[in-house]
């Protein structure tokens, strides 16, 4: 039987000191390709839309830092709680923000690889059988021991490396959390030992959760490997309408038609624009300007493209090459392509002989050989700055 949960909410646990790493921050601050590791996990649960709220449990000796190095970062809305001196007083201070119907997914900060896929399997687990958590076969053998003796052997087969988020309806276990005093190693055997049958699904290999300062140098150096270079692609299309003059690259245009548009319809900037989101796989201008919001009515679309530029910034990638096409019939594009290339190197920062900007027609081919209006296509390469 299916049930209906309230509000679908992801508490991330992330109020431990991770003393294992050493330093003065906790494992979760540090970071991964140029991002906090809780920066990365808070997005992962930002991508799924069906979720309602993500909830993030900090400790209040981190409050700043948080609100300094992570909320830049992550953009979307956050809930945030001040957790407790264990991982136990954490997750029930961020239980008592949900409704007893919410269906929530307790996960640990420090597991940034968690899949879209997982946690959608997680939340029809929950759906359906009440509980599910993801496990992993163990391939390894599994020994028994004493003091320094191997004592026995396991069989394997009986188990299963725990991951998380963990899924449950409030309601079934919050009341397991104002009760216990006994720390559990996780929310799964909290609720096992209070009589809880919780659905098994399977885990992801890439789920791991970092845990040493090996574990971060690791992934460092292999995703330095192939993340160093990366490439976006930018496509866009406007009409053209009643009017006297144009926006292109930020540049007015004296012509006998405007382009249409929500914003000022500047369809080369946003070519660019979607390309630089595309390089680090931030979606596109309608994910973070949406074009049925009033306010960005006939935005300035250097807005839109400074934001775009910010992200790349904070990712740690800067821009290598910008090669911009403009297709239309009309007007003629070439006498402005230098002014162009100036208003995007003041723009995004970069020097004239990174940027491209050319035009093209269609062989009056298409809307564009019709001269119904304008497109443009934007290719950029970004690289890691090291």
């Amino acid at each position: 039987m299916v049930k209906r949960p309230n509000k679908i909410k992801a508490i991330i646990v992330s109020a431990g000191n991770g003393k294992r790493v050493g330093g003065d921050l906790p494992k979760q601050y540090l970071k991964i390709d140029g991002i906090p590791i809780l920066a990365k996990t808070i997005q992962r649960f930002h991508e799924v839309d069906i979720i309602d709220e993500v909830i993030v449990v900090i400790s209040q000796k981190h409050q700043k830092y948080f609100d300094k190095f992570i909320l830049p970062i992550i953009q979307k809305e956050v809930v945030i709680i001040l957790g407790g001196k264990t991982r136990r007083e954490s997750v029930y201070e961020g239980l008592k923000h949900t409704d007893l119907e919410d269906l929530v997914l307790i996960h640990d900060g420090a597991r940034p690889f968690i899949t879209y896929e997982l946690i959608i399997k997680i939340i029809n687990g929950v759906k359906h059988f009440g509980a599910a958590a993801p496990g992993m076969k163990v391939t390894d053998s599994i020994w028994e021991k004493n003091n320094k003796v191997i004592s026995g052997v396991q069989n394997r087969d009986n188990f299963l490396k725990a991951q998380t988020p963990q899924g449950f309806f409030t309601k079934d276990i919050i009341k397991n959390y104002e009760k216990v005093k006994k720390e559990p190693s996780d929310d799964v055997e909290l609720a096992v030992n209070n009589g809880l049958r919780v659905r098994i699904v399977e885990g992801d290999e890439k789920n791991i959760k970092i845990t040493t300062m090996n574990d971060i140098e690791n992934i460092n150096s292999t995703s330095k490997s192939f993340l160093k270079i990366r490439t976006g692609i930018g496509y866009d299309v406007h009409a053209f309408e009643a009017g006297n003059e144009l926006i292109l690259c930020g540049l007015k245009i004296p012509f006998n038609k405007s382009l249409k548009g929500h914003s000022d319809a500047d369809v080369v900037m946003h070519a660019i624009t979607d390309a630089i989101y595309g390089a680090i796989a931030e979606g596109d201008i309608g994910t973070w300007f949406p074009p049925n919001d009033i306010k960005w009515k006939n935005s300035n679309s250097e807005v839109f493209l400074k934001h775009a530029n910010s992200l790349l910034t904070k990712k740690g990638y800067v821009i290598s090459n910008l090669d911009c096409t403009i297709i239309c019939e009309e007007p003629k594009i070439q006498p402005y392509t230098q002014k162009m290339r100036i208003n995007m190197e003041n723009i995004l920062q970069i020097t004239k002989d990174q940027i491209s900007i050319k035009a093209t027609t269609t062989e009056k081919l298409g809307f564009t050989g019709r001269k119904e209006g304008i497109a443009a296509q934007a290719i950029i390469t970004v690289q890691k700055n090291d």
